[in-house]
């Protein structure tokens, strides 16, 4: 988080499970900033630690905590499912004070910790390559569509991915260098990998 890309944590999901997936944004019902994760933080990064006050939870479970490390202060930790909560308060959480979170496949399986980075390092696909939702007025309001894009300069990225609304249905995207194309109109899409062609 923190406006750099996280470590990518999305391994093959015990069961064959979706892996956790979750959308948080900076104020109530999903408006401002937001950012698309998978996997545990144990921390979230000065830009978003203590400024959530909303998301949705695509797949899987999360257990939210108000200190980093997993720590307790004076509430939590709470844990949820798949769904939309657009209110941290509704659901238990007081609001902007989340600093950490676990993440469950929903199997009882704890997902990866992400680990971020101070900066983008190596030559690592999801440094370069994923997906933008961006508002779209003619999907009404609060709506999004997802974009695809590949920043790297010279090399081609493969990107994995799929709507929330059927996380199951895999969908491939070659993607040329310095390339964005809208992928999805009025759709929440998710990344589930990315990897170099060439």
């Amino acid at each position: 988080m923190d406006g750099s890309k996280p470590v990518n944590a999305i391994q093959e999901a015990p069961g064959n499970q979706i892996p956790p997936r979750i959308t948080v944004y900076k104020d109530r019902n999903f408006k401002g900033d937001q950012s698309d994760e998978t996997g545990g933080y144990d921390f979230l990064g000065d830009d978003w630690s203590d400024d959530i006050s909303s998301f949705k939870i695509h797949a899987g479970e999360f257990e939210f905590y108000p200190a980093r490390d997993y720590g307790p202060e004076d509430w939590g930790p709470v844990r949820l499912g798949v769904g939309d909560y657009p209110w941290v308060v509704d659901a238990g959480i007081k609001n902007d004070s989340i600093s950490s979170w676990k993440a469950f496949y929903g199997v009882g399986v704890p997902a990866p910790i992400v680990r971020q980075p101070s900066a983008p390092t190596g030559e690592e696909a999801y440094n370069y390559a994923g997906i933008d939702h961006r508002d779209d007025p003619s999907c009404g309001r609060g709506n999004y569509s997802s974009w695809l894009y590949n920043k790297h300069p010279s090399r081609k990225i493969k990107v994995t991915y799929y709507d929330s609304a059927s996380p199951q249905n895999l969908k491939v995207a070659d993607m040329d260098p310095n390339k964005e194309y809208p992928a999805g109109r009025c759709q929440m899409l998710n990344v589930r990998s990315t990897e170099f062609i060439n």
